[in-house]
């Protein structure tokens, strides 16, 4: 038998709908959006991961977002 893969991707914005469903103590299904849902479903230490490469990005992007609005301050102030 040959393995199947596919790839796939989803953009996820402010205001869209996530929630979760417990599959007991090994795993979850993530649901994104209004029905009909994007979904995946994910373990306990994959979810470990996607969280601490989650909060990562979250430092880089508000560290670049704090320097985007030192570089355009309306006064010119530069601190």
């Amino acid at each position: 038998m040959e393995d199947v893969t596919f790839g796939s991707w989803v953009a996820i914005h402010d205001g869209c709908p996530i929630r979760y469903e417990l599959y007991g103590s090994g795993g979850t299904r993530v649901l994104c959006g209004k029905p009909p849902a994007f979904e995946f479903e994910i373990d306990s230490e994959a979810l470990r991961e996607l969280l601490r490469v989650g909060d990562e990005a979250l430092r880089e992007m508000d560290a670049l977002h704090a320097q985007e609005q030192a570089d355009h301050d309306p006064c010119g102030f530069k601190g």
